[in-house]
């Protein structure tokens, strides 16, 4: 079993972990596993939370160390392997052979080194989706467990979208450029917010720091939100949750403070 390993930067790595059970997620995102940690460190965590991610092309990559807590799933985090495979399986309608075989293969190997049972999606253990409708969950439980299965698995891409959220706005080429910089997507800088902006614009909160954060806090003043005494500092702070809340509560979205896919749609569609 080929597992890759690259050194991932991380912050402070807590707890322990005993698992008992593997948990198989999707994680929404295409790229590689640094990529994918640059990710989750920008959304407040210290590292990337699952312990293994599988690529479309079937290598395997090392993420989260095994000995100290997960965080791929909630309440499970001392008590699980996360495993987690590239793409979002609530929009592709199958997965690449590649890909099946070798997750097939890891699982084994991990439920053998780690005298492990039970494995599951992660839908099992919290409300959730994942790893998406279309992810070939019982075949796959099938193979780790040496019994045929009958489904096709071929890999084909999702029929792109062409939705355009906003006008032109040099903002948006900001954005763009600060998504290729570090790593988030390629897509292309044409100041225009279409689903390919749309998908590869992380997910922010609270802590987050740097220049997607300093972006956000530039639409928020251009649409009329202050953002506190500091102004487009680069660091999410309560004067940017304050603003986004405020937001969200007037589009008529849920005033969690987070910027996610609906939030930014918003912030694409009110910019002046």
């Amino acid at each position: 079993m080929k597992i890759n390993k690259v050194n991932l930067p991380h912050g402070a790595l807590t707890g322990y972990n005993n698992p008992n059970k593997i948990i198989i997620h999707h994680p929404e995102f295409y790229g590689a596993v640094e990529n994918l940690n640059n990710l989750m460190r920008n959304m407040g965590y210290s590292m990337i939370g699952y312990n293994y991610y599988i690529r479309k092309d079937g290598s395997v990559w090392e993420g989260r160390p095994l000995n100290c807590a997960s965080a791929n799933c909630y309440g499970q985090n001392n008590s699980s392997i996360g495993v987690c495979f590239e793409g979002n399986y609530e929009r592709d309608t199958s997965m690449p052979q590649g890909q099946f075989n070798a997750g097939v293969e890891l699982i084994q190997y991990l439920k053998k080194q780690h005298s492990i049972t039970e494995v599951g999606g992660h839908k099992k253990y919290y409300n959730t989706a994942c790893p998406g409708k279309n992810f070939p969950l019982q075949d796959m439980l099938k193979a780790i467990n040496g019994q045929s299965y009958n489904s096709n698995v071929t890999y084909n891409k999702p029929t792109p979208n062409n939705n355009i959220y906003g006008k032109k706005h040099n903002l948006i080429s900001q954005l763009q450029q600060e998504i290729n910089k570090q790593g988030f997507g390629n897509v292309a800088v044409d100041g225009i917010a279409g689903d390919a902006t749309l998908n590869a614009s992380p997910v922010c909160r609270q802590g987050a720091k740097g220049g997607i954060t300093k972006i956000i806090q530039q639409m928020l003043i251009n649409i009329g939100y202050p953002v506190g005494s500091y102004g487009a500092d680069g660091v999410f702070g309560n004067g940017t949750v304050t603003a986004i809340k405020a937001l969200q509560k007037d589009c008529n979205l849920s005033a969690d403070g987070i910027v996610g896919k609906e939030t930014w749609k918003a912030l694409f569609r009110n910019l002046k």
